[in-house]
């Protein structure tokens, strides 16, 4: 970019032509600044919020530093979590990597999406391979029956 600005002043100065052609490759170079840098910086920021915020009483975490346990109390900015039969230590939230009950939680619940799924599918093709003249037919049965009962 320096290389541009020092050709553009040996042409005499900088012509309408040359400036914006340095703005495109400013604009250029923020878009590249936003879309590989920034944007994928606050999904991860978003998504470990996210994680923070789902952990509760009883579940299984993993901290930063390989540690695994069960937390038993929650607080502001710090939890309570059992790494042993009665041996506790208090670390801080944003050191959570993972919520192991809450992955669970999440394929429990795209497992029961999914058998819901194929349960209306099923309902589906179950009418699907009725045709238009079984109703028909399914009535006829029936007023035969109704008269039977009758006498």
């Amino acid at each position: 970019m320096f290389s541009l600005l020092m050709l553009a002043e040996e042409n005499g100065g900088t012509s309408s032509g040359g400036s914006w052609y340095l703005l495109v490759m400013i604009g250029l170079f923020a878009a590249i600044f936003y879309f590989l840098i920034w944007r994928p910086q606050q999904k991860r920021m978003r998504s470990q919020m996210e994680l923070i915020e789902s952990v509760r009483t009883g579940d299984e975490v993993v901290t930063q530093g390989g540690i695994y346990g069960f937390v038993t109390e929650l607080e502001d900015d710090t939890l309570l979590v059992e790494v042993s039969e009665g041996v506790e230590i208090r670390i801080a939230k944003s050191a959570i990597l993972n919520n192991l009950s809450a992955a669970e939680r999440a394929a429990e619940k795209k497992k029961e999406e999914k058998e819901k799924e194929e349960g209306d599918e099923e309902a589906g093709d179950e009418e699907a391979d009725r045709q238009p003249g079984d109703a028909k037919e399914s009535r006829e049965e029936e007023a035969p029956r109704e008269k039977g009962s009758g006498d």
